[in-house]
């Protein structure tokens, strides 16, 4: 109790309060200290403001509640986490936090030592031939994290622990299995994406680089190729069934996911790669929009690192140059086969392209140092992608006209120009087989099958399936094109538009006989080349045959004017060259085809 203007004040209910009396009444802060012992003086105890007025200074402390030390949280966030790790590596540490899992059913590929059959031997090509070059050296082998207790990851694993614990490429699948299956992309599909480059590939693999630090976007490489490949080869050329074959590429194609989710400051040439495989990867399991969405993201890596220009590559290595190299034009390829396929945009702009073309020279030929020349007549297995790429480009530059053209179409002077220029890209597309001596790379290997001792033919045979048909594509889509601006050109003459005729005066069914010719073409080369080899091209392959033979369809009714026997004779040749398409096209698909079907399901993979 303490008097204040001669009243009686109670201070005990305000024990909380830390500045009471005239020290609140005056709104002054009060300046008392606390009294360093019991026994000190009152007088220590006042501030300046009680002790001028001579009144009992009625300050009470209350000290605050410590808080944490700055920074306590995240190291000891970074503790647990620590431990964590620790009783992860320890073998008798799982079962603490979880419960142990039942024993997985492994599928067979999971303890397989060789092929299965003789005929699965005949297939693969030996590696013990390509020893790797002395000046590959690495570092000691770091420590191999334990492999996964299921085959397949959690769902819910982060990318970063997953990734951690899967370094050993052994642990997802037998190096036996791993070597077959290499071998079949180097033999069957490396001609058509004839990425990494194979000396130095072959040579991190049998160093077993997967043990190293840092090489997660070399493993997750390493993983989508083999998916790339299980996705196009034929299933009765790999040693596990077709079920194995899904499940594999499934978790395959999971890891690689979480490769590419991790954050990244740059744009490897592996990463490149490994998206390439892994859209193919989807494209061919039907999803065709992560597909796109991952081409998509490739294209965007092309240009920020200016692979569209010629100017990028003077700065690279042999090795790393052509590599790059390659790999542009395997995507502009992609992205012009889709725009075919799928009648869509195309995602190069032509304008802005200022490439060379591949080199004609296979691996072996290729050092840091130097370009070498081969022996004499050596066959190069790359000179059937170089011509692949030009045709490409060729073909690519009529679809950059058509969308161009669809948008804003010619009339006049120009509409004769145009149709001039398709006739030149035509010409060009009909005559690139027989210039450059590719035509004469594969004069009787038409009959030989992967399955037979001609082992070298293959990767000829499947460049001349994929050129050949892609040729006759872009045959298709020319003359289409070209009649499309034709009746144009025939609507602008009847206005009497004053310009000179350009077309003869040929007989009115002229563009409907070539494009005949073209599916007869088509129809010969799916006979002629064995269909395991078309099969290896899989979905793009399809979709090519699909978009010519489609044709079909319009052409079975009959054209106005024409005579009733006449018609009838047509439309049974349409039915007769449809029906045969449709038998080929199902033939290659169910080799190739990992999409499970409702009707077959308990008998798949027998």
């Amino acid at each position: 109790m303490v008097h204040e203007n001669g009243r009686l004040v109670d201070k005990s209910k305000d024990i909380a309060s830390r500045r009471d009396g005239p020290c609140k009444a005056r709104k002054c802060r009060c300046d008392a200290h606390l009294p360093e012992t019991p026994s000190s003086s009152v007088a220590a105890r006042h501030c300046s403001q009680c002790r001028n007025l001579k009144i009992a200074c009625t300050f009470t402390y209350q000290g605050k509640r410590r808080g944490p030390v700055p920074g306590y949280l995240r190291s000891r966030r970074a503790q647990l986490a620590a431990k964590a790790s620790e009783s992860d590596t320890s073998p008798t540490s799982s079962s603490t936090y979880a419960p142990i899992p039942p024993t997985p059913s492994y599928p067979t590929y999971a303890s397989v030592t060789q092929p299965k059959s003789s005929a699965s031997v005949s297939t693969l090509s030996s590696y013990h031939d390509h020893d790797p070059p002395t000046s590959l050296t690495f570092p000691p082998s770091a420590t191999i994290s334990n492999p996964p207790n299921s085959i397949f990851p959690l769902l819910n694993v982060e990318p970063a622990a997953s990734t951690s614990n899967h370094k050993s490429l052994d642990a997802v699948l037998p190096r036996a299995l791993r070597l077959e299956i290499l071998s079949l992309f180097y033999r069957c599909v490396y001609p058509l994406m004839p990425v990494p480059h194979k000396t130095t590939f072959m040579a991190d693999i049998h160093s077993r680089r997967e043990e190293l630090a840092g090489q997660g976007e070399w493993i997750a490489m390493v993983f989508s190729i083999l998916a790339f490949t299980l996705v196009q080869m034929p299933h009765h050329l790999v040693s596990i069934t077709k079920n194995e074959i899904r499940e594999l590429v499934e978790k395959l194609s999971h890891k690689v996911k979480l490769c590419l989710l991790e954050d990244h400051h740059t744009i490897s040439l592996e990463r490149m790669i490994t998206v390439y495989c892994i859209g193919t990867v989807h494209n061919n399991l039907g999803r065709h929009m992560q597909s796109r969405a991952l081409h998509g993201s490739n294209v965007v890596h092309c240009l920020q690192l200016g692979l569209n220009e010629e100017s990028t590559y003077a700065s690279m290595d042999p090795i790393t140059a052509e590599s790059y190299r390659r790999l542009f034009w395997a995507i502009y390829c992609s992205d012009r086969s889709a725009a075919c396929s799928e009648n869509g945009n195309l995602l190069f702009n032509e304008d802005e392209i200022n490439v060379a073309f591949p080199k004609d020279l296979d691996d072996q030929f290729i050092t840091r140092s130097a370009f070498h020349e081969p022996p004499i007549g050596h066959a190069s297995i790359m000179r059937g992608f170089t011509e692949s790429c030009r045709l490409f480009s060729m073909g690519g530059n009529m679809l950059s006209k058509r969308m161009h053209d669809r948008s804003r179409p010619p009339s006049g002077y120009a509409l004769r120009g145009r149709i001039n220029e398709l006739d030149d890209i035509l010409q060009g597309i009909e005559s690139l087989l027989l210039e450059g001596g590719f035509a004469d790379a594969v004069p009787d290997m038409l009959r030989d099958l992967i399955t037979t001792s001609h082992a070298d033919s293959t990767p000829f045979l499947v460049h001349s399936a994929h050129v050949r048909v892609t040729q006759q594509l872009f045959r298709f889509l020319t003359l289409q094109y070209r009649e499309d601006l034709s009746q144009i050109l025939y609507h602008e003459q009847l206005r009497h538009v004053p310009i000179r005729p350009v077309l003869p005066q040929s007989q009115p069914r002229s563009e409907e006989h070539n494009k005949r010719k073209v599916l007869e073409d088509l129809l010969q080369i799916l006979h002629g080349i064995p269909l395991e080899i078309h099969a290896i091209n899989s979905f793009p392959g399809i979709s090519k045959i699909r978009s010519v033979s489609a044709s079909l369809l319009t052409s079975l009714s009959a054209p106005p004017g024409s005579e009733p026997n006449s018609a009838s004779a047509q439309d049974d040749r349409s039915m007769e060259l449809l029906c045969d398409f449709l038998r080929l096209m199902a033939t290659i698909e169910r080799m190739y085809s990992l999409v499970a079907e409702p009707s077959t399901a308990s008998t798949d993979g027998q």
